[in-house]
């Protein structure tokens, strides 16, 4: 298993080096799970090795379409931070299994998401306003050069903005989708994040919150209430933008 997570490592190193984003961010997510493997916190069970099984032959794919010779049919867009592919790919059949998470605290919540999901905890920059954006959207803030949308997870849940204040940090996430630009985005929490473990017997559905779209289901830690969110909403937003 190292020796297979080494490689995987490899490519996503001379995938981002060569411009080969797709190949590096793919290698990438593969090389993340392999690493909680090795670790110990995730035992080698048959998804995993399906999984592994899956990448090893999507990168002839990735280099096709590289070279220009058409698309890559395999979905490479590992969709490691939406909770069905959390199940299969972080969460063994043991009822004992756990994922390394990392808990955003919100103003009453928390948000709680794969550390794999996050580039960069940075601290909030003044955003740049969009009159006419909804509600959910902060503003832009520049980030490593490039503008990305900032939002509020309480005012997407219906609620008012959290106040802001000098502890106010943006955990900046990537995107799942391949066809958003920027490829991250960012959500403003109240202070720096707590790094957890979390465990699919814990995970219960909330059905308040689910109704909105935006969560779907909650895992109550020692450090809050967790909400898990639906990324594939949350993106599904940011693209109709």
């Amino acid at each position: 298993m190292t020796i297979v997570r080494r490689s995987f490592h490899t490519l996503k190193g001379s995938g981002r080096l060569v411009g080969a984003q797709k190949i590096g961010e793919f290698s990438w997510a593969v090389e993340n799970m392999l690493n909680r493997v090795v670790d110990g916190l995730v035992q080698p069970s048959p998804p995993v090795v399906e999984l592994v099984g899956e990448a090893c032959a999507a990168q002839p794919e990735l280099v096709r379409e590289l070279r220009g010779e058409g698309a890559a049919s395999a979905k490479v867009s590992c969709s490691i931070t939406s909770t069905p592919c959390w199940r299969r790919l972080v969460v063994s059949e043991s009822d004992d299994a756990s994922v390394r998470c990392m808990f955003l605290p919100l103003f009453e919540n928390g948000l709680l998401v794969p550390s794999s999901g996050v580039a960069e905890i940075v601290g909030l920059s003044p955003p740049r306003e969009i009159q006419t954006a909804p509600p959910w959207m902060v503003g832009y803030m520049s980030w490593r050069g490039i503008d990305i949308p900032l939002q509020s997870i309480e005012s997407a849940l219906g609620g008012e903005a959290a106040p802001g204040g000098v502890r106010n940090r943006v955990a900046v996430m990537r995107t799942l989708r391949d066809d958003l630009a920027p490829t991250f985005y960012g959500v403003v929490i109240q202070r720096l994040p707590t790094v957890v473990l979390a465990s699919e017997r814990n995970l219960e559905t909330n059905a308040t919150t689910e109704q909105s779209g935006w969560i779907q289901g909650a895992v109550d830690l020692e450090v809050g209430r967790g909400l898990i969110a639906s990324f594939e909403h949350l993106e599904e937003q940011l693209h109709s933008l």
